[in-house]
């Protein structure tokens, strides 16, 4: 399996979004960071899923089973920071409500550690 350098895990975490996709992009890359999950696994989050007063995550993986997995506070805060920006029921969504793709998700990371 390919691991993110640590050159990737710093402009990740000290990367600072201006827009709508950007901070998606950032809060979807530290919780993958955080808790090791698929990406899939984030790409189909939903808000109830998210249980921020016990720092859990409960998280559909592999077979349709459910788990629950830790995230740190520094985690909660970005994922409750980017969460104010929408209403939507999935938690890393387009602007209009419909499901991130994964090719749009790399497409988007490749371009932030491009810059």
């Amino acid at each position: 399996m390919r691991t993110f350098s640590e050159t990737q895990i710093h402009t990740i975490v000290s990367f600072k979004p201006k827009t709508f996709t950007q901070a998606r992009l950032h809060a979807l890359l530290c919780l993958v960071i955080d808790t090791g999950i698929r990406i899939n696994e984030a790409l189909t989050l939903t808000r109830d899923k998210m249980d921020f007063d016990n720092l859990l995550v409960t998280v559909k993986g592999k077979g349709d089973k459910e788990r629950f997995v830790p995230i740190s506070l520094e985690c909660r805060k970005v994922l409750f920071k980017f969460l104010k920006s929408h209403d939507f029921d999935l938690v890393f969504c387009t602007k209009s409500d419909g499901q991130l793709l994964y090719d749009n998700t790399r497409r988007d990371f490749n371009r932030l550690m491009e810059s």
